[in-house]
């Protein structure tokens, strides 16, 4: 399909990294590598559900979801160099997810009502460590619904607010903890996303389910409100992405495929026909990588528009939940990360591009 780039520059690779074991599809024979959970006492693990990547650009630092159940999880950093995990907090399955710096691997999550920040301290050897670094107390927290996103400089927190009665998109200044509203109104929303190149600049949607028929999305601009999307994109659309120069949302259409929406001329156009229900592509848009669900089995498919590869053939779960891999590209777009079930339990994966 492709022969990818060169896994990052980094201390260790997962197929070299003891804390990751070799696992192939046994109908596809692509190569795999599975986080040894159990040597770290981490239990059942998950990559971070969202469109933004969970590791670092050098590869040394993943963030997953360990200690996994129905009803909680813990964010978890992974330090491939040291061969440690480093637990940073409980969270409620509910709850906004974490927002990732890949660059430098910063985390801020949302705890007990407060904004607080984790920075990696990563030397050599044994010496790295995860530090908390900022806490921000704020009333509007305790309301928090969905997020978190980061600005593009990195010195906003996005995040849905719900109080019962309105739906209101926030954000808090890192520095000093101002809350901004951006919009409010009473339709749902349980997406926000910062635009990757411009701070001033954030997507909110409420997405299509299995229960809900149309969905809707805006833009909106600090100081100059917002404007739908809804004329531009279909009936039906959900699990969205940002392109990289922010020109454009990547989406989901529920029965129809992977779909892409130019927001400079507000053309939007189906690049992938499958029946997926989460997808994510490169930096370059040339390979796309999805849950693809057909029936009761569920996927992790890779195309590039001339080929299709399946990660993990379509297999059904046997436990009451269904499967959701979450595909997300990392390092530089030298893996896809992604949770498998073919342990017959949650378990935090990736596949280097080169085997695809």
């Amino acid at each position: 399909m492709t022969d990818g780039t060169d896994p990052a520059a980094g201390p260790v690779r997962p197929e070299t990294s003891e804390l990751f074991s070799s696992w192939t599809d046994p109908d596809s024979g692509v190569e795999s590598h599975l986080l040894e959970a159990d040597s770290l006492g981490l239990g059942p693990t998950e990559t971070v559900p969202s469109p933004l990547p969970n590791a670092t650009t050098d590869g040394r630092l993943y963030w997953v979801f360990s200690d996994v159940t129905e009803d909680s999880w813990t964010l978890t950093a992974i330090d491939l160099e040291s061969e440690t995990a480093h637990r940073v907090a409980s969270l409620d399955r509910s709850a906004p997810l974490p927002a990732i710096d890949p660059a430098t691997g910063t985390v801020h999550v949302l705890v007990d009502g407060s904004l607080e920040t984790y920075t990696p301290r990563l030397t050599g050897g044994d010496d790295g460590r995860i530090e908390r670094t900022r806490s921000i107390d704020a009333a509007i927290l305790e309301d928090a619904v969905a997020g978190l996103s980061r600005s593009a400089n990195g010195d906003r927190i996005g995040f849905v607010v719900d109080d019962g009665e309105t739906r209101r998109i926030a954000s808090i200044y890192l520095p000093d903890g101002e809350v901004d509203i951006w919009h409010s109104g009473t339709v749902g929303c349980d997406v926000v996303q910062f635009s990757p190149t411009d701070p001033t600049v954030i997507l909110f949607a409420r997405e299509a389910s299995t229960t809900t028929t149309t969905a809707d999305a805006w833009l909106a601009r600090e100081g100059l409100g917002s404007r739908p999307l809804g004329p531009q994109l279909p009936d039906r659309h959900r699990a969205y992405w940002w392109r990289p120069d922010g020109s454009g949302l990547w989406y989901v259409e529920p029965g129809s495929g992977v779909g892409v929406l130019d927001l400079e001329i507000g053309h939007r156009r189906i690049v992938w026909e499958q029946p997926v229900r989460t997808a994510h592509a490169t930096h370059d848009g040339e390979t796309i990588a999805a849950a693809v669900v057909s029936e009761d089995r569920t996927a992790v498919r890779v195309t590039d528009g001339r080929s299709t590869v399946d990660v993990v053939s379509p297999r059904k779960y046997s436990g009451d939940q269904p499967w959701h891999p979450h595909p997300t590209f990392l390092v530089g777009d030298s893996y896809l990360g992604y949770t498998t079930f073919v342990r017959d339990r949650p378990t935090f994966a990736v596949t280097p591009l080169s085997e695809l």
